[in-house]
């Protein structure tokens, strides 16, 4: 809980990189307040995007300013006519092009897919993007929202049907149950809105795999290592922690274990993890401290897994250091078997 509460209200505070080289984002169906919050980041972090979805009666056009880049029921939003309820027998499909032409115009070699899998139009939106970023030779990552127990079967029943679909063509898959992160917080709500939880969870693989990339330090971890990871399993994670001397180690492992990616995890089944470590020049990382993050993570994770550690310099950290992790597995409790 502690740690969710120093995060959350420290989400924009990236290096601003308007050059939309750092990826696309293409969040369907997730609901268009969280677009609402999570394009201020997008546009921080450098990445192009677009949303997909056919519900706009929570959207706030003073804050979205972006409305071309807003397609509602397979229109712009000028020529959507809102609707609260979405009939499948007359939803219209963006056309195949019109998605491929979007993802064209980011040179990046990476396309985030952000989804809500509970819905059958989200899941032939997701099916159709992915399927023309990989015509484009994007590699793509899924950031996805699963049903909660509480809501519809049939929810539960098309997400799943859908993922089967979905797993084969994604290069891998960041899994967020929404229950599951109630149940393990309790008391959350009398801290936070659903919706400021919901986009506090989405973001966090954006920001772990943007520190890591861009980061600028003492030993940097390649760009191409990074791609690699995300091409190298079904399933990815993510994870973060901060702490304050003499025994900082131990205590943000913890906090990186306790992410809510990681559960579900077959943690024998991890092949890769990249992480960046930041910490203050008068504080500075000692190999002591490497070694023994190295060892908490083989002793968790497995003997044979790859590692690659990046450092970085950070004086406004004080007698603290940062860690952000980024996963890679093979299978999932859940889902490896649909």
């Amino acid at each position: 809980m502690e740690q969710i509460k120093e995060t959350i209200g420290n989400d924009l505070t990236v290096t601003n990189l308007s050059n939309n080289k750092n990826g696309m984002v293409i969040v369907i169906g997730c609901g268009i307040s969280i677009f609402d919050y999570m394009y201020p980041l997008f546009e921080n972090m450098g990445f192009s995007y677009f949303a997909m979805d056919v519900d706009a009666h929570f959207l706030d056009i003073s804050r979205l300013p972006e409305c071309d880049k807003l397609y509602l029921n397979g229109r712009t939003l000028e020529e959507q006519i809102f609707s609260e309820s979405v009939d499948m027998q007359t939803f219209e499909l963006p056309t195949f092009h019109l998605i491929k032409d979007k993802i064209n115009e980011n040179v990046s070699e990476v396309v985030y897919i952000m989804v809500y899998l509970g819905y059958e139009w989200c899941n032939l939106l997701t099916i159709e993007a992915t399927k023309a970023a990989k015509e484009l030779g994007k590699i793509v990552v899924a950031i996805i929202a699963m049903p909660a127990k509480w809501e519809k079967i049939e929810d539960s029943i098309q997400a799943k049907n859908a993922f089967k679909k979905l797993k084969p063509i994604v290069d891998t898959s960041f899994v967020f149950y929404r229950d599951t992160f109630e149940e393990d917080n309790p008391d959350i709500y009398e801290e936070f809105s659903p919706l400021e939880l919901a986009t506090h969870t989405f973001k966090l693989p954006f920001k772990v795999i943007h520190n890591i990339i861009n980061q600028k330090g003492e030993i940097i971890v390649d760009g191409s290592d990074v791609k690699t990871l995300l091409k190298s399993g079904a399933f990815s994670a993510v994870g973060s922690g901060q702490c304050n001397l003499p025994i900082r180690i131990s205590i943000i492992f913890e906090q990186i274990l306790d992410s809510h990616y990681l559960k579900f995890l077959n943690k024998e089944k991890c092949n890769f993890i990249l992480y960046n470590m930041e910490a203050s020049e008068q504080n500075a990382i000692t190999m002591e401290e490497i070694e023994e993050f190295n060892q908490l993570l083989r002793q968790q994770f497995g003997s044979e897994v790859n590692i690659i550690v990046g450092l970085k310099n950070d004086n406004s950290l004080d007698d603290k250091a940062k860690v952000v992790c980024l996963f890679s597995f093979s299978e999932h409790e859940l889902l490896s078997n649909l």
